[in-house]
């Protein structure tokens, strides 16, 4: 197949396959871009290429990733690939209204008395949030995510709601498991790394309560501090606590033995010792003359 285009700038928006009809735009929502379709609510995110948990990855020489894109269509006889150098791609994936209601009820959960009230009543105060009024202009339904987190009740065919932190911390913590058992490889394993010193790893459950407190990270990017709070109460962290002071105590030795091996090498750097060479003496050889057979045995024996 040949190139018929190449563009040095491609967007590229990377969507669910089963979708009908086009992505429509609603307002931004503290830096993130939400779009609807379908009765679905999705978020943008722009793909970063560079993964800085992955230390194999191949960049240039400048130290970039590459950001190549090869477009092509499904018909291979046709010339139709199109080439992108210098490109963003972007994925959407699916947004829960839930983060948005949280967001809503943060300032409702701080007063001591909160009252049930009506999803109408709820309606005429999400007037309040254009991002929410956006949701329901475009046919969003917002009473299954109230469900997640609110306590509700039904009185004479109407449903009435009131936020309810117990729940709200539930349903967290059910997406910091699930999170916790599907965290990139490449962020798991340089996770790992930080916590081994030569002779000294740390045990399954250490590595199990690390990657669950990665979770609440990635979470806390969605909500606010005050549900992580309650979240990490669910959490505890001795086991990872104890791990952390002895390998402090490990690394601080292992520096120190470092440190004096580095100072015994330098001094004797400095100072070099000369090994004194004894001299062998050869000794010399005494050859035995028999008797009789001496140079000197003929004369004596004239003289006798």
């Amino acid at each position: 197949m040949t190139v018929s285009n190449n563009e040095d700038n491609i967007r590229l928006i990377v969507v669910p396959s089963n979708l009908q009809t086009p992505f429509k735009t609603i307002k931004p929502y503290k830096g993130s871009q939400l779009v609807v379709n379908s009765g679905r609510v999705y978020e943008l995110n722009k793909a970063n290429f560079k993964d800085p948990h992955n230390t194999a990855q191949k960049l240039t020489k400048k130290q970039q990733p590459l950001k190549t894109i090869f477009l092509a269509a499904l018909d291979v006889s046709k010339d139709s690939l199109m080439v992108g150098k210098n490109c963003e791609l972007w994925i959407a994936t699916k947004y829960n209204p839930v983060y948005l209601l949280l967001d809503f009820f943060t300032n409702a959960l701080s007063r001591e008395n909160v009252r049930m009230v009506s999803f109408q009543d709820l309606l005429e105060q999400f007037e309040r949030s254009e991002t929410l009024q956006d949701l329901v202009d475009n046919g969003i339904d917002l009473q299954q995510p109230l469900l997640q987190i609110c306590e509700s009740v039904d009185e004479n065919g109407e449903t009435f709601y009131k936020p309810s932190m117990h729940k709200i911390v539930g349903y967290l913590s059910s997406k910091v498991d699930r999170l916790a058992q599907n965290l990139p490889s490449a962020l798991v394993a340089a996770t790992k790394k930080k916590l081994v010193l030569p002779g000294f790893e740390p045990t399954d459950e250490v590595l199990q309560v690390r990657k669950k407190l990665l979770a609440i990270e990635l979470i806390g990017s969605y909500v606010d501090a005050k549900y992580l709070e309650e979240l990490k109460k669910l959490y505890p962290t001795e086991i990872l606590d104890s791990y952390m002071v002895e390998y402090k105590k490990k690394e601080q030795m292992t520096a120190l033995a470092e440190e004096n091996i580095n100072t015994l090498n330098g001094m004797n750097a400095a100072n070099p010792k000369k090994r004194k060479v004894e001299k062998k003496v050869a000794r010399k050889e005494v050859k035995k003359v028999a008797v009789g057979k001496g140079a000197l045995d003929g004369f004596f024996k004239r003289k006798v």
